[in-house]
């Protein structure tokens, strides 16, 4: 993102790899025809007990409880997951049948602060002063109850609260608006599309751009930002397909921005899904923070997975010159990928836990606050975890001890010792890790495999005790999946 990417601050896990390890073991035939809300719930969990494969589960946070649609297992951000600990939440809800379909703890924002539109006003009158309140936060909408003396928003504009998790309720609670001024606070966008029209700004007259049906302003003043890491020629060419990352001000026009080339593959999570009605295609939202979306038309819409998630299609645009699902595809098996997270194609699938690898260094991008860093040694890709957490609830996020230690160079020869995490949302996740040169003591064992962890190592009451040998036969039986990422350019 355009200078966002640089500035989040450590208040978010990253926005995780666009791809679920593992898919949910069963899923209700319902699902995919009525369609996902994205839903983010944050406060004190009160009660989780998972889903088996023909049972439904539950989940209470605060005073809220929900249904866990049979089959369906959670993903972990980084958080220890037990009763009476403060969390968030963030899955997709069944439109109709109000289960979870998937889902995903993470920590708190460890700065108190949430930042997104008003997505509309419940319980009165905007002259209300309390009372709850419904954004469209960084990962789904997310309901706050209002504290003493603040007045509800106008509907859709952008807020950034400060918050806390009130006691005994566990809701969690806006104390204060804070005003919106830095780029991470700020609402982004990132269509894809064929460029109708596009008028750069000048300093003193507004100008505009169109990619398919929909036209965005460019406030006056504001030049091509491009990559602060990297190109900043403007190669917006009418005409083309292309996809455009921009951050949007206070009047809701564009105050910074990049385009790229359209993509021929996408690969994506669907945080929220409208299915096709009629011939009119549907929208998969694979990004919400940026609100990245892709039409899905009737044809293929009955391939869609909602409980796993994961999506990968070859992409056209269609009349309006909108980004459009044209086939599904076997994930990774090439073409352009762009997007918000920078990734890879895995070729091996490490089981969580302690990790040792020795072979040729390939490369290595750092997290950001906004994605996963990569690291390749081999064939093997990793993704490298951001943030996380191993205090109490209420504890601040650390960032993970990852060395790249002075001398490794592409194709240096290294050992990787580290840990995987158990998550279901990305493939080959370290937290903290070393790639240092290899030596003879280093080295010891197969070279070019990464050291399967150990299968009884203890996990988080995240997933049942029994999910680990499920995931080991899978991984052996579907070592040939490949993981789709959508490679984007290192951040500062």
């Amino acid at each position: 993102m355009p200078i966002g990417a640089v500035v989040i601050s450590a208040l978010r896990t990253a926005l995780f790899i666009l791809a679920a390890l593992v898919g949910p073991l069963a899923q209700p035939v319902a699902a995919a025809s009525e369609g996902t809300i994205a839903l983010e719930v944050c406060g004190t969990l009160k009660g989780h007990q998972a889903a088996t494969a023909s049972t439904a589960g539950s989940l209470t946070i605060g005073t809220r409880t929900f249904v866990v649609a049979p089959g369906i297992q959670p993903g972990n951000g980084g958080v220890q997951v037990a009763v009476d600990r403060d969390l968030c939440v963030e899955g997709s809800l069944g439109r109709f049948s109000n289960q979870f379909v998937r889902y995903l703890f993470f920590p708190l924002p460890p700065d108190s602060q949430l930042c997104g539109n008003v997505q509309h006003l419940s319980g009165g009158a905007p002259q209300q002063t309390s009372g709850p309140v419904v954004i469209n936060a960084d990962f789904g909408a997310l309901v706050l109850t209002l504290g003493s003396g603040l007045s509800r928003p106008a509907e859709d504009a952008r807020v950034c609260y400060v918050v806390e998790v009130a006691r005994p309720s566990g809701d969690l609670t806006a104390l204060r608006s804070q005003p919106v001024t830095t780029t991470n606070q700020r609402e982004w966008i990132s269509p894809c599309g064929t460029v109708k029209s596009y008028t750069q700004a000048t300093p003193t007259a507004a100008g505009s751009i169109t990619i398919g049906s929909a036209t965005r302003a460019i406030a006056a003043g504001t030049s091509y930002t491009g990559d602060p890491a990297g190109d900043r020629t403007d190669r917006t060419t009418v005409g083309s397909n292309m996809c455009l990352e921009g951050t949007l001000g206070d009047t809701r026009a564009i105050i910074d921005y990049l385009t790229t080339a359209m993509p021929i593959e996408l690969a994506g999570t669907a945080s929220e899904y409208t299915p096709p009605a009629g011939p009119s295609a549907g929208v998969i939202v694979l990004s919400y923070r940026s609100h990245s979306e892709l039409r899905v038309p009737p044809t293929i819409a009955d391939a869609v997975d909602l409980g796993r998630g994961s999506y990968c299609y070859s992409v056209g645009v269609d009349v309006f010159g909108d980004a459009i699902a044209t086939a599904l595809i076997t994930c990774g098996s090439g073409g352009v990928a762009v997007g918000p997270i920078a990734t890879g194609i895995p070729s091996t699938a490490v089981a969580p836990g302690p990790v040792h690898q020795c072979g040729s260094f390939v490369s290595y991008t750092p997290p950001t606050a906004v994605r996963s860093g990569v690291l390749v040694i081999g064939s093997t890709i990793y993704a490298a975890a951001w943030m996380g957490s191993t205090g109490p609830a209420g504890s601040t996020p650390h960032t993970f001890n990852q060395v790249i230690a002075p001398g490794v160079v592409a194709g240096s020869q290294v050992c990787l010792d580290g840990n995987i995490a158990t998550s279901q949302t990305e493939a080959n996740l370290l937290t903290d890790f070393t790639v240092a040169p290899a030596t003879a003591a280093t080295a010891s064992g197969s070279p070019s495999s990464p050291t399967p962890a150990n299968p009884t190592a203890p996990t988080t009451d995240s997933a049942p005790p029994w999910i680990l040998p499920v995931v080991a036969g899978l991984l052996a039986s579907l070592a040939a999946i490949l993981w789709l990422y959508r490679s984007r350019r290192a951040r500062q």
